[in-house]
């Protein structure tokens, strides 16, 4: 769902500007994987315990584009550092997960472990409320340069 997010966050900028069109398909993304994965949790049949969860990664998944143009647009003449920071702090969730959620949920269940990811993801959203892609970096300039 990475490439249809893209395409959905362009066709936003298109009709709505880069500051609608770059933060919707995130905040919606985002929203329904969080609600997606908590359902996935109380569901008792396999099919939908299966199905839940990979929808939730699907549409965690459509922010990328989004993700990767806003550091673009931030980042000015700086775009390789705004890259660099955005892809450090996404292999640092990565890095991450697979050590927490067994870590929770070792200690209050499986259940937890996985509310825990949504809880994060629904952090993810109130960052976006924080996030302005028409705001370049407060310099345009390299360090010397006038």
């Amino acid at each position: 769902m990475t490439p249809f997010g893209g395409w959905i966050s362009d066709r936003l900028v298109e009709r709505y500007g880069s500051r609608a069109g770059r933060r919707l398909v995130p905040l919606a993304g985002l929203a329904l994987s969080a609600r997606l994965l908590g359902w996935g949790v109380s569901v008792s049949q396999p099919s939908l315990a299966a199905a839940l969860p990979s929808l939730a990664l699907g549409f965690a998944s459509m922010s990328d584009g989004p993700f990767w143009a806003t550091a673009i647009d931030i980042g000015g003449i700086h775009v390789g550092a705004a890259g660099g920071i955005l892809n450090t702090g996404g292999n640092f969730g990565g890095f991450l997960a697979p050590v927490l959620t067994p870590y929770i949920a070792s200690h209050f269940g499986w259940s937890w472990g996985l509310y825990t990811g949504s809880l994060i993801v629904m952090l993810g959203i109130v960052a976006w409320l924080f996030v302005d892609p028409m705001e370049p970096a407060a310099t345009d300039s390299l360090p010397g340069e006038l």
